[in-house]
């Protein structure tokens, strides 16, 4: 990670478009790792909030790396499985690699208990909920005796399993709150998604309510520019008007968001002779979002409504339009009064309702510098313009 309080020579970094940047390629988020450490090995659960691509993975991978330091054990999977046994599984497998070679034997008679192998798409029972919960209940339990390390589970994509299986995501919330609840001193939870975890809140009501957010956002000027210069560097691009510049012009285009950096210096290393003027930027957006082959892969922003929202799909695609079209924030009211000209009938307080979730979910963010009424804009120009381009609105 680099430090942005002690900040380095310019140094070419390498591109990373597919997979999260090595660690010690990561740019402007030590102040948050520092925050969500501190959290967690004092006993507070934190949830990592912020829209896909906007760097959650990274510092997850950066407090991965951290917290072995300060003394605890953390263990890493992704909820995107088929049911609560397979989720359970990996977390066990997880954190029984996490031990030394003589507390296996003790440890063992716990991972036996949960069905390992491939995720199934059938349904599972009550009872093997309750199973799988005893098995990890048990497992904890254990690990507690081995060692006075605090453990930390740290859980990306949690919303993936509601989404896949809503009885199973619920009792996967439900279960990871109860171990919180009785293993305080012993147990830390990092849980990240960038579906909003409130869909899966109201299927299982205060299952974070002891859980702290701490948003990942865009980051700084002065880091993004450091971040693209490097990134220049490595690819070897030319700048007509100045390094500076193209950064900045990249930065400003990116809208602070590293994924989208690295893509914009990724097309700038590819032009003709490699040569770029910062007027060249928000060309290489446009071309990028209207490509036909999607190589941000954008369509993920529409796709994802149906498994989001399920009955109100289409509310949510028609209200997303009408502020994709809009000059303006619009309120609540000038939202649905726009929606029923083109023939959507919608109750007030369904689309309230659906605002905020549309808000928690980061496609929108309240605008137009009112105290007094409250309207809202799309979050992201870059989502809206490929959202526009894409629902050809």
């Amino acid at each position: 990670m680099v430090d942005s309080a002690q900040r380095l020579p310019i140094v070419p970094m390498p591109l990373a478009v597919g997979t999260p940047p090595d660690n010690k390629n990561i740019v402007g988020r030590e102040a948050t790792v520092a925050e969500v450490c501190d959290l967690l090995i004092t006993g507070t659960s934190v949830a990592l909030t912020g829209d896909r691509r906007y760097g959650k993975s990274s510092v997850k991978n950066l407090i991965v790396e951290e917290l072995p330091t300060r003394g605890a054990r953390i263990v890493a999977i992704s909820a995107q499985r088929q049911s609560l046994t397979d989720v359970v599984s990996a977390l066990i497998t997880q954190i029984r690699g996490s031990l030394d070679g003589g507390a296996l034997g003790d440890f063992d008679k716990w991972s036996v208990q949960v069905k390992l192998g491939p995720a199934t798409l059938t349904r599972e029972s009550a009872a093997a909920r309750e199973r799988a919960e005893a098995t990890l209940e048990g497992a904890i339990r254990t690990v507690a005796s081995l060692t006075r390390d605090r453990l930390v589970l740290a859980i990306d994509e949690v919303p993936e399993l509601f989404i896949a299986n809503r009885e199973d995501g619920a009792a996967l919330v439900r279960m990871l709150r109860r171990i919180r609840q009785e293993h305080p001193t012993r147990v830390s939870m990092l849980l990240l998604g960038s579906m909003g975890l409130h869909h899966v809140d109201r299927a299982a009501p205060g299952a974070f309510n002891d859980v702290t957010s701490i948003a990942v956002g865009p980051i700084s000027e002065r880091d993004g520019v450091y971040l693209a210069r490097c990134l220049m560097l490595g690819a070897a691009v030319t700048c007509q008007d100045g390094e500076v510049p193209v950064a900045q012009a990249t930065y400003a285009a990116a809208e602070g968001i590293p994924y989208y950096v690295h893509h914009l210096v990724r097309m700038a290393s590819r032009r003709d002779g490699r040569r770029i003027h910062s007027h060249d930027v928000a060309s290489e957006v446009a071309a990028a979002l209207s490509d036909e082959q999607d190589p941000w892969n954008m369509r993920h922003y529409t796709d994802r409504v149906p498994g989001y929202y399920g009955p109100q799909a289409d509310l949510a695609y028609a209200a997303l339009d009408a502020y994709a079209v809009s000059p303006a924030p619009m309120d609540v009211d000038a939202l649905v009064a726009d929606l029923g000209h083109t023939g959507v009938e919608v109750e007030r307080a369904t689309m309230v309702t659906l605002l905020r979730d549309l808000t928690l979910d980061h496609y929108l963010r309240a605008g137009g510098g009112d105290p007094h009424r409250v309207r809202h804009e799309w979050s992201s120009a870059l989502v809206r313009e490929a959202w526009r381009l894409r629902r050809q609105v």
